[in-house]
């Protein structure tokens, strides 16, 4: 299990960040730092060691989540 951040603020924030339809590594990256505390982002990086788009792939799921979207990918 991993914490999220899901107060409005970050949500917004999140929401901002990867509206956009060219969001790259450093777009990823923010959203990244501000959905997953540090203790949250330790796990990540030090235990997963997840690929690149492994964690794209976990910061989109994170972000649907606290949004309640049932989006599936390729749908």
């Amino acid at each position: 299990e991993l914490e999220v951040n899901t107060d409005a603020p970050t949500m917004l924030k999140v929401m901002g960040i990867m509206s956009g339809d060219d969001s790259g590594t450093k777009e990823i990256i923010d959203a990244y730092e501000l959905v997953f505390p540090q203790a949250s982002r330790d796990v990540i990086e030090k235990e997963l060691k997840l690929s690149f788009n492994d964690l794209v792939i976990v910061v989109q799921e994170a972000f649907n989540l606290v949004l309640g979207e049932d989006n599936k990918l390729g749908e």
